[in-house]
């Protein structure tokens, strides 16, 4: 699958990544790992963004979609 769009944390240690599997990945920079994995939309997802202290994941997708992931949260 192709990856559509990802957003660098601000200290650089992870990053999210998006696109045509309709799934959101955490990876860890270091390990080369993905850490969470999220079933994020019923069509591919176009766009991801962290906020400021990369505690939350945004994403689009074609499905006319905007969701908002706690990474804070365990569930």
């Amino acid at each position: 699958w192709d990856i559509l769009d990802l957003d660098i944390g601000k200290d650089n240690s992870k990053f999210v990544s998006c696109g045509e599997d309709k799934h959101v990945f955490l990876w860890d920079v270091s390990t080369g790992k993905v850490i969470r994995k999220f079933r994020a939309h019923e069509q591919r997802i176009n766009t991801i963004l962290l906020n400021l202290d990369d505690s939350v994941v945004i994403t689009g997708s074609y499905d006319k979609k905007v969701k908002v992931w706690d990474l804070k949260s365990n569930v």
